[in-house]
């Protein structure tokens, strides 16, 4: 039996059982099956719950083909989860974290479309409170709320040369995907988008605006900033290309709000940072410095992040929770899972959306983008746990025009605030 694994699952899912987790224990271990630790087929397998289980935003769940029943409660549902956990370790290659979908199984990433760990924790609690007679919360208390955190990775406060080229380099690629798909008029759209590159210059000016416009809410919020330390001399240089360049001084309003507490402020280091402990520290402490705050929060660049190593990185610069999770391309609950995650003493807090993932890469109407954002905000909100949403201030510039998603994704996290963590 696997004793203390059984107990790590257990403490890692508390926030569904803040209460009588022996319940979760004996029931875990009698449905426990030790072969099935050893078979690794992922092919995914619905379950469709019958009516004393389901309700309206849970009506059926996947999970790999090998430890399927048609009874739910006799499902070894500690397999399930150590399935699920250990599929991550897929999201590798041998060092480096995949940071675009395109390199993972297409049957795995279909344990990405829900936090499948979260709703595993939700049905263990409604078997246990059915064969027990009592209800789930006198059981086991409330389900959790969610801890929501609106991010914003700072990459541009002006128009220079290298986003100018790379934006460009974007439009081209979106507008032959557009011709392809035959239409014409959103390639039209996509080139049309220069005009705006060329003359639109300032992008400190949207930074404030969603300042202002977040106010309303109350979750958490976090601006992550690169320091630019690491500036090469050659403009054209790959580091400068793909690196943010500004200056801090740049970003000097920021203070009044930081003190303010309208958010928290953390690092975006550059892409070259994810293993050199000397660049992240040189990077981490001119923002503190600038800024007289202490960094605890951290995104990496372009998500450059590299198994064990990266997290050393972070931990031995004092960086107490890494917001890199997720992926460049897709929208999805990476690792199945809306929750916190340890790595090298590291937290993990999983980025389930970014603007680019509806506009740049999914290439999506607006009528698709706003069902992507209800869906991942029904799903947060119902699930609990911890999740975390990127989105660039720029992009609600003209020259993006992303706008509209944005302003629909604070409409639905006010309208869901109900169900926020306190």
């Amino acid at each position: 039996m696997q004793e203390q694994l059984l107990k790590n699952y257990i403490k890692f899912l508390n926030i569904y059982w803040l209460k009588n987790s022996r319940y979760v224990y004996d029931f875990l271990k009698s449905n426990y099956n030790q072969s099935n630790f050893k078979k690794k087929d992922i092919t995914p397998v619905k379950i469709k719950l019958s009516s004393q289980y389901r309700e309206k935003k849970f009506d059926e769940l996947i999970i790999p083909k090998h430890l399927f029943k048609n009874d739910v409660e006799k499902i070894d549902w500690l397999s399930c989860i150590h399935f699920l956990i250990t599929l991550n370790k897929t999201h590798y290659n041998k060092k480096n974290l995949f940071s675009y979908s395109n390199k993972i199984p297409k049957d795995i990433l279909l344990y990405t479309k829900k936090a499948w760990i979260n709703r595993y924790a939700i049905l263990i609690r409604k078997i246990i409170s059915k064969k027990n007679s009592q209800s789930e919360n006198k059981i086991f208390g409330e389900r959790p709320k969610i801890n929501l955190i609106l991010t914003h990775d700072i990459d541009v406060t002006k128009n220079t040369i290298n986003f100018f080229l790379k934006q460009i380099i974007f439009i081209l690629l979106n507008s032959i995907k557009y011709i392809f798909k035959l239409k014409i008029k959103s390639a039209i759209k996509q080139i049309a988008r220069i005009y705006f590159l060329i003359f639109e210059q300032d992008y400190i000016k949207y930074i404030k605006k969603m300042i202002k416009k977040e106010k309303i809410l109350k979750c958490k919020k976090i601006y992550f900033i690169n320091s630019n330390t690491n500036k090469s001399k050659n403009w054209f240089s790959i580091k400068n290309l793909i690196n943010p360049n500004y200056s801090l001084e740049e970003l000097f309003f920021l203070k009044e709000y930081i003190d303010k507490r309208n958010f928290e402020i953390g690092i975006h280091p550059s892409i070259q940072t994810f293993n050199s402990i000397k660049l992240m520290k040189k990077e981490k402490k001119h923002v503190e410095e600038f800024f007289k705050q202490k960094i605890i929060n951290s995104r990496q660049h372009w998500l450059k992040f590299e198994k064990n190593k990266t997290s050393s990185v972070l931990k031995k610069c004092n960086i107490i929770n890494d917001f890199t999770f997720g992926f460049n391309d897709l929208t999805c609950f990476r690792g199945s899972l809306s929750l916190i995650f340890k790595e090298k003493g590291i937290n993990r807090i999983p980025m389930i959306m970014m603007d680019s993932h509806l506009y740049d890469y999914s290439l999506m109407d607006y009528n698709s983008i706003k069902s992507s954002i209800k869906n991942v905000i029904d799903e947060i909100f119902f699930v609990g746990g911890v999740a975390s949403i990127n989105w660039h201030p720029h992009t609600i510039s003209q020259s993006y025009g992303w706008d509209k998603g944005y302003y629909y994704l604070i409409k639905q996290i006010k309208k869901n605030e109900k169900y926020l963590q306190k």
